[in-house]
Formats: C-alpha cells, sequence, structure tokens
C-alpha cells in the first residue's frame, strides 16, 4: 500500500503537516483586521447581519468582485484551528492541482515542480497575509480545478451542479489569473480546430461567467485607469517584468529557441496543443496585467504559476528516467526550507499573540516587551515568517488598533529608546495621519513614534516584499 504513494504524494503529506503548524501561528494582521472589522472587533460594521449584503454589494461596486474578499471577514474571524486547516488546505490544494495540471505522475519532475511552487512563487506576500491567501493561493485551486474538469472529456456528458459551481467560483478568483486562462483556453481550442461541446462547453461557459462577474466591478477599471493614469509604479515596466514574472519569461525564450530547429517546433505544437498550452499562452496577458498593475510580487503569481505547469508539462516529453535519488534530494531540501519557515513563524507568531495581548491592557498603548526583528531570520526561510509589526508597519498597526480598541484608543507602540523630544531631522514617513517618523543615526534608520507624551525611537526593518 505504501509503496503505491508516489513520492510528489508524500512530499504533499509533509507539507501539510509543516503547514499546518505555520498557519496556527499566522496572526491575521493588515487587511485581514480589516475585513474582520465587517463582522467582529471593536467596532463590527455588519450588525445586524443584513448588512453584511450591503457591504458585498458596496465592496463590487468600489473595490472589486474577487469572491476571496467576500469570505475574508469570516476567515479573519473563523476559529484558529479553521483557519490553519484552510490555510494549509489552500497551499498544499494548489500544488496538488498544479502537478495534476502538468500531467505529472512518478519520479523527480513531479517533486521539483512542488518544490519550485514552494521556493519561487512571492509568498512574501501570500504566506503571512489571508487576504492574500483567499485571493492568490486558494483562487488558484479553484481555477486549476476549473481547467482539469473542463479539459477533461473521459467523463459523462452530464454535468453536475458541483462542477459549475467550481467553474464559476474559479473564473471569479482574480481577473489577473481568470482571463488569461479564458484566452490560453481559447488559443488552445483554435490550436485543435476544435469547438467545446457538452459537459466541456458547459463549464466553459460557467468559468467564464464567473470570470465576468468580477471583470464587471466598476471598481476594477477605476483601479485599471489609476495605474494607467498617473499611479505611480513601484518600479520600471523592465524591473516589474523581472520581479515579478522572470520564470514566464525563461518560458517564452525557451519557446522562441525551440523555432529554429525542426524537432524544436514539433515539440512546441504539441505543447501548445496539449493543456499546456492553455498555460503557456495564459502567460502573456497574465504577465502584461502584472506589469500594468505596477506592483512587484504577488501581480505576477498567476504569470508564474501558470508558466511553471507550462514548463514541468513540456518537460515530461524530454524526461524518461525517474531518478528517485534526484527526487529524495529535492523533496529533502523543500522539507527542510518548510520546517524553518515554520518553525520561525512559531517563534515570531507567538510573540504577535503576546505582543496584541499586552496591547488590550495598555493604558497609552505602548507594550514593553523584547521582540524577535523579521530580518534576523536566515535565509532559508526567503522572509516568510512575520511576527510584531515593525514601527514602520503602520498600516498593519493601524488596523491592529481599529480591530481590537477602536478608532479611539491609542497608537500600539514597541518600547524603545524614550526622549521628551523628537530627535533633530526626523521627517514624517508617510502623513500626518499616522505621526510617525524617520529619523538615520550611523547609518542606520529608526522609527520615531509619539506615545504618552514621549518619542519611541526603535530600529527600522525592511521587510522584502512587505508594502504595508
Amino acid at each position: 500500500m505504501l509503496r503505491r504513494v508516489a513520492l510528489w504524494q508524500w512530499l504533499l503529506i509533509i507539507s501539510l503537516g509543516l503547514s499546518l503548524v505555520y498557519y496556527w501561528y499566522v496572526v491575521p494582521a493588515g487587511d485581514d483586521l480589516g475585513y474582520a472589522c465587517i463582522v467582529g472587533g471593536a467596532e463590527p460594521y455588519s450588525v445586524p447581519w443584513w448588512k453584511y449584503g450591503v457591504w458585498c454589494v458596496r465592496h463590487w461596486l468600489y473595490v472589486n468582485g474577487r469572491w476571496g474578499n467576500y469570505v475574508l471577514p469570516l476567515v479573519a474571524e473563523a476559529p484558529r484551528w479553521l483557519r490553519a486547516v484552510l490555510g494549509a488546505a489552500g497551499a498544499t490544494g494548489m500544488c496538488w492541482a498544479a502537478v495534476r495540471c502538468a500531467g505529472l505522475r512518478r519520479g523527480w519532475l513531479p517533486v521539483a515542480l512542488i518544490a519550485c511552487l514552494w521556493t519561487v512563487m512571492p509568498w512574501w506576500d501570500s504566506f503571512f497575509l489571508y487576504a492574500c491567501n483567499t485571493n492568490y493561493v486558494w483562487a488558484s485551486v479553484f481555477m486549476l480545478g476549473s481547467v482539469l474538469l473542463i479539459t477533461d472529456r473521459r467523463k459523462p456528458s452530464y454535468t453536475p451542479w458541483w462542477m459549475c459551481l467550481i467553474a464559476f467560483v474559479g473564473g471569479c478568483g482574480h481577473e489577473a489569473g481568470a482571463l488569461p486562462l479564458i484566452i490560453g483556453y481559447t488559443g488552445y481550442m483554435w490550436l485543435n480546430r476544435r469547438i467545446p461541446a457538452g459537459r466541456e462547453r458547459r463549464l466553459a461557459i460557467c468559468f467564464c461567467l464567473g470570470a465576468a462577474f468580477t471583470i464587471c466591478s466598476p471598481a476594477l477599471w477605476s483601479r485599471f485607469l489609476t495605474a494607467t493614469g498617473g499611479g505611480v509604479p513601484d518600479d520600471t515596466p523592465l524591473w516589474l517584468f523581472l520581479k515579478s514574472d522572470i520564470i514566464a519569461g525563461v518560458l517564452w525564450l525557451i519557446m522562441a529557441i525551440s523555432v529554429f530547429t525542426a524537432s524544436g517546433r514539433q515539440s512546441l505544437v504539441a505543447m501548445l496543443r496539449s493543456r499546456a498550452g492553455i498555460f503557456a499562452l495564459a502567460t502573456f496577458p497574465a504577465a502584461a496585467i502584472s506589469v500594468v498593475s505596477g506592483v512587484v510580487g504577488r501581480s505576477g503569481w498567476y504569470a508564474e504559476l501558470f508558466a511553471l505547469i507550462a514548463l514541468a508539462s513540456w518537460s515530461k516529453e524530454y524526461i524518461k528516467r525517474p531518478r528517485y535519488g534526484l527526487g529524495l534530494a529535492i523533496a529533502a531540501v523543500t522539507v527542510l526550507q518548510l520546517s524553518v519557515v515554520s518553525f520561525w513563524q512559531w517563534r515570531l507568531g507567538k510573540e504577535h499573540l503576546q505582543f496584541a495581548e499586552a496591547y488590550m491592557h495598555t493604558p497609552d498603548g505602548v507594550v514593553d516587551m523584547q521582540v524577535t526583528p523579521d530580518d534576523s531570520q536566515p535565509l532559508l526561510t526567503l522572509w516568510r515568517a512575520r511576527g510584531v509589526p515593525d514601527g514602520d508597519d503602520v498600516y498593519l498597526l493601524e488596523n491592529l488598533r481599529l480591530y481590537l480598541r477602536g478608532s479611539d484608543a491609542p497608537w500600539p507602540t514597541l518600547r524603545g529608546e524614550v526622549y521628551d523630544t523628537i530627535p533633530a531631522g526626523a521627517q514624517l514617513l508617510t502623513d500626518e495621519y499616522y505621526n510617525v517618523y524617520v529619523t538615520e543615526r550611523d547609518g542606520i534608520e529608526y522609527t520615531v513614534t509619539p506615545a504618552a507624551g514621549k518619542w519611541h525611537v526603535t530600529r527600522r526593518v525592511a521587510d522584502p516584499g512587505d508594502r504595508y
């Protein structure tokens, strides 16, 4: 019985266990707490319950139409064990669906795909925020599941209602993933000179309807016009691409090189006519959306995911030998990396919980405790563990304040060096609303936070990928 379980399946089982540990100590923060205030916290919005429906309508009109945001208030307020289960199931479920979409079964290639999904994707955004989990990780599960259902023509012609629901939810997961998949699927059908029929057509229509629900949100077009007509991007278009969509670029380079030989062209056409072609073609619009968004990191989530699936599926035509030793080595490194991340999140997450508890009982908002800086974690974690928000994490601190104590509560402040007056040369970090300053001393930046008539100075910690 145990021999029938492939190595990649064992890796997923171990990953599920380690992810449970990780998510058990992931404390809702930032957008998570902002959405949690809809149904809970010190000043809940949705009381009575019917206001939740009103909020959903307003959210579609003024924020976006992604289904993950509509369930986020409930997820953020869910019991800790349920959030851990959902987080771990979503992350490992995405890996499972990716292996299935790539058509991999045994050997080291599916292990390598899972390892890449865990290590090269922009997890620094998506690991520690449930808002990113719902919009990227969980949405990916439904998108990939939809592709599996739509392209599986071995089943009977009737279409169960639950398949239609999965396809619809997959379509309204995220416009940066659903729309590229529709374009990729259209190109795949054209290359095969085929028109979908029966179950395939019904599920494809449900997926398109879900995508239309998201794309037709007025807020989406408002954000698009802002991004293209005057918004300030995180970087230049070239650097945005290199930082967020580099794996898609690798796929395009291989595709371009393959054109120069007859065998390469034959292989390329065969790949594009297979299910992998959907993902390969989808990388082009996905990367374009990523660059236009102007956001580094998570904006390239779908382009990178689709590129990894296409590369893995295409590679199986050339890699025939299983090489279990290589697979074991890759799996061991992946488990080690996940173990280190889980350990550090256990350490930092406990401190975050202690900080929040202490803040609840301090009259001036100042918490006197020693915390582990986020930048002290080893490189092997890839900066995916998060603890007590630093002084410059004003958005995280603001939502923590609103959720735990309300809008009239004092600012949550970690006690540092205390001064009677603001240090000379200190400048505002963002604006007067947050009232947090930055100063420099001996080449090191510090944040300066006013509390109880004093000024608390702590070292500024730059969190990679953290724009909150």
